[in-house]
């Protein structure tokens, strides 16, 4: 079934990034604070794209890296980040 213009609009307006910040069943606030402390640090933050680069330092980011590759090498896409 297709949705009319109505419906394709409710959809854009959720998908918004502030919408979705305020959305329980996106920004994790229900999840029990053992698991996931949001007053250390929020699921969503800003919604800009690249933002690690501002978060992270040069060191962590290398980490991150040497992580990343080691338990991606079996993966076969390739995934374009910049």
């Amino acid at each position: 079934m297709l949705l009319g213009p109505e419906g394709r609009e409710k959809i854009a307006e959720r998908c918004l990034f502030p919408n979705m910040k305020l959305n329980k069943m996106s920004n994790y606030s229900d999840v029990p604070q053992e698991i996931m402390d949001q007053t250390m640090l929020e699921f969503l933050r800003k919604g800009i794209a690249g933002d690690w680069k501002n978060q992270l330092t040069a060191a962590e980011a290398e980490y991150f890296d040497t992580v990343y590759k080691d338990k991606m090498k079996d993966v076969k896409y390739t995934f374009v980040w910049d």
